[in-house]
């Protein structure tokens, strides 16, 4: 906060008439359809017929910081707009008023007001902004800091974080001040680059060889066979993703993998929200002999995956479209992943649509759907295998509780051990479990648990009454 407090000043930077106008066109569509900002822009970019990549990644810069301070600009606004509400303007008046506070008082670059409000003129329509002018005058020669410095408490963290004072309330009651505080600000700029190399397709030492001479630079990532950080990077990975010898992964999804103890032969079910790289690295380390089966409500995410494999060399992998979250096959198997639905707490740091739209009681809503999904999935599950649960979320309700109160519904099951032991362990004495923070691990938030069937099922769990 301080640096943004310094920011700007002296450099005064312009902002291209269409990167601002897809900026303008995306926030809108966030706000209208509760899309996430990359694909606002990608769908701006196509309505407005503008494909140059350098002005879309300045479009998708501008819209995504812009709505990360969401709650700090929409403070500051209500002053200069007074008496009307930013309620009462047109999605694309408040797109642009929000783009304006950003760019000219917290931008590091900050654009000159002047300059700025004439480029608004030309796309929105000089009668669209005519009942906001004054306001543009007022916030032109205004100190936006001065909002920060008249509230106290748990209202001031977050204007200062830019997060919604539920969320705020939340990680301060469950993890503490300090820690909460460090994940308030976790930064979506300190994130890692990984990718797994797919030594279906050559020798991993053939892979890094070719690699480095393009300029990579790799680190292997302790624990988790193939995957490296991305040091330094050109066009040398493009090239390598190309030719299906590299695929880029994410730390949660490539734990829970490594989690579920894969092993050439296995019988493996997949149920995710959203299936990714994770299915496919699961495969490799199958040493591409078993049997994978991806379930989806999605016929073009499942597409993907079926994508996904046939470019990495695998074939073990089969994609079953369901009509609903809850239709799981009648299956045995040695491992079930479980990627739950959840309220994605977890990546508020990086998509800012998703902490603004989310609410306190989507927690309860999850955690429902969550324990019903274990219910679901521990019947595919074979005497002596595994239920590898994850979820995107750091909430407690959706980790921690959800095992609980599935562990009570089924003595059948019991807690394992996570490894490789790359996060922290998980709360309520869970420490077999794992949690993933993004000021600490550099990735989304997450949570994963292994319960392995050691008996036969409880026969009276189905009249029991899920308690919240």
């Amino acid at each position: 906060m301080q640096e943004e407090r310094r920011a700007g000043g002296n450099s005064i930077s312009k902002i291209s008439r269409d990167a601002l106008a897809m900026a303008i066109e995306a926030l809108s569509l966030v706000e209208l359809e509760g899309m996430d900002v990359r694909a606002a822009v990608d769908d701006a970019s196509l309505q407005l017929q503008i494909k140059e990549p350098r002005l879309v990644r300045e479009a998708r810069r501008l819209a995504r910081e812009t709505l990360s301070r969401k709650n700090l600009l929409d403070v500051n606004l209500r002053n200069p707009l007074a008496p009307a509400n930013l309620d009462d303007f047109k999605l694309g008046v408040r797109a642009f008023l929000r783009i304006f506070v950003y760019a000219t008082k917290i931008s590091p670059e900050p654009v000159e007001p002047t300059s700025l409000s004439e480029l608004g003129r030309t796309i929105l329509g000089w009668k669209e902004l005519i009942p906001v002018e004054r306001a543009l005058g007022r916030l032109a020669s205004a100190n936006i800091w001065d909002i920060i410095d008249q509230v106290q408490g748990d209202d001031r963290v977050a204007l200062r974080t830019f997060n919604p004072l539920w969320f705020v309330k939340y990680t301060i009651r469950t993890f503490g001040r300090s820690e909460a505080l460090r994940l308030l600000s976790a930064s979506r700029s300190k994130s890692r680059a990984l990718v797994r190399l797919n030594i279906l397709q050559g020798q991993e030492s053939k892979i890094l060889e070719e690699l480095s001479s393009q300029g990579v630079v790799l680190e292997p990532l302790q624990g988790l066979p193939n995957v490296y950080e991305a040091l330094k990077a050109k066009n040398g990975l493009r090239k390598a993703i190309s030719a299906g010898l590299l695929r880029l992964q994410d730390l949660p999804s490539t734990l829970s993998v490594a989690a579920s103890n894969p092993k050439s032969g296995k019988q493996v079910l997949f149920a995710s929200a959203s299936p990714t790289a994770a299915v496919t690295y699961l495969a490799q380390l199958m040493v591409n002999q078993g049997a994978v089966t991806v379930l989806d409500s999605s016929e073009e995410r499942l597409s993907r995956v079926q994508e996904d494999a046939s470019n990495a060399g695998i074939s073990i992998v089969k994609t079953e479209l369901v009509e609903g979250i809850f239709a799981i096959p009648n299956l045995q198997v040695e491992t079930v992943l479980l990627h739950a639905p959840s309220s994605r707490t977890g990546v508020f740091w990086r998509e800012p649509s998703l902490k603004w739209r989310s609410q306190q009681n989507a927690l309860e809503h999850f955690a429902k759907v969550q324990v019903e999904l274990l219910d679901l999935c521990s019947e595919a599950v074979r005497l002596g295998g595994d239920l590898v649960y994850w979820t995107r979320s750091v909430a407690v309700e959706e980790d921690e509780l959800a095992v609980e109160r599935f562990l009570g519904r089924h003595p059948e099951f019991v807690l394992s051990e996570t490894s490789p032991k790359i996060g922290v362990p998980g709360l309520r004495g869970q420490s077999q479990s794992q949690r993933l923070f993004p000021h600490r691990h550099l990735c989304d938030g997450a949570f994963i648990a292994r319960m392995t069937k050691q008996g036969s099922p409880s026969l009276n769990r189905k009249d029991e009454v899920i308690e919240f």
